[in-house]
């Protein structure tokens, strides 16, 4: 502004041009954002705990929520992976993946009933992502 009221309009269009956005970045966006790295590595295990820190950071991020369910059923632990989706759907209950996602893990558990209980959810939520369940449950109770 003070470029231009000295006449040097071309000056402070420049100025303009080159202003940069600075953006402060939560913590528990910045171990969002790693953990999303580490996952794409394959590094499960600090992936895992990154998305632990961001939810200690903010316990009501689902995104990191859903994708550390996602992380621990990627490296096998059903356990925790069955109670971090359970955690997930409780911040955002009509998340249609992290139910396909959930149910798949029930099928990989043994408890297609279970599995059949997210796929009345989807039905509900009139996701596409049912017919896929749907499939799955199928190919999961033919002898």
């Amino acid at each position: 502004a003070r470029l231009d009221e000295h006449g040097l309009a071309r000056a402070a269009g420049e100025y303009r041009i080159a202003r940069a956005e600075v953006r402060t970045l939560s913590t528990a966006r910045f171990h969002y954002d790693q953990a999303v790295a580490s996952q794409r590595a394959g590094r499960l295990a600090e992936a895992i705990a990154r998305y632990r820190k961001a939810l200690e950071g903010d316990p009501g991020f689902a995104l990191a929520a859903q994708d550390l369910a996602v992380a621990l059923h990627q490296s096998g632990d059903c356990a925790a992976a069955l109670e971090a989706y359970r955690d997930a759907l409780k911040l955002e209950p009509g998340h249609a993946l992290t139910r396909c996602n959930l149910g798949s893990l029930y099928l990989a558990i043994g408890d297609v009933e279970g599995a059949r209980k997210e796929l009345e959810a989807l039905r509900r939520l009139k996701s596409e992502l049912a017919d896929e369940l749907e499939r799955r449950i199928r190919a999961h109770s033919k002898p």
